[in-house]
């Protein structure tokens, strides 16, 4: 019934070190990020972008693809750790924080808008005596 989990058998691994390092990651941005935010970044009508500075186009497009590249591992990861150990919700939504897409911000509203994480998030934030932030209505 499962044979086709032996695919993965050579790979088990790399997705255990890849997971401990994901781990490492989140332990030490999610905190970084989180604290950056404002505490309306998820109920404003329109958001700003956050900490944006200015700088030569071609050094900022660099920036701006390490970024992205860099979200769309944490997602990826996030995203297999739903079934291997890991805080598999907590690493997509700081992946989906990093990449640029069309609608993203209602995407991470709706992630907010769940209890486990918005726990976690203002968790972080009173540990670090800042305000909660403030949660968008359902829709």
């Amino acid at each position: 019934m499962f044979d086709w989990l032996s695919f993965f058998t050579p790979y088990l691994p790399w997705l255990a070190l890849a997971s401990f390092l994901s781990l490492i990651l989140v332990v030490v941005l999610l905190p970084a990020i989180v604290l950056q935010l404002p505490e309306d970044y998820f109920v404003r009508e329109k958001r700003q972008p956050v900490g944006r500075k200015k700088g030569h186009p071609v050094l900022m497009g660099m920036v701006n693809l390490v970024k992205n590249l860099l979200g769309l591992l944490f997602i990826l990861a996030g995203i297999l750790m739903t079934v291997l150990p890991g805080q598999g919700l907590l690493t997509v939504l700081i992946g989906m924080m990093l990449v640029n897409f069309p609608g993203k911000y209602r995407l991470e509203q709706a992630l907010i808008r769940q209890e486990m994480i918005a726990r976690t998030l203002n968790g972080l934030r009173r540990k670090a005596h800042k305000k909660p932030f403030a949660l968008p209505p359902a829709p």
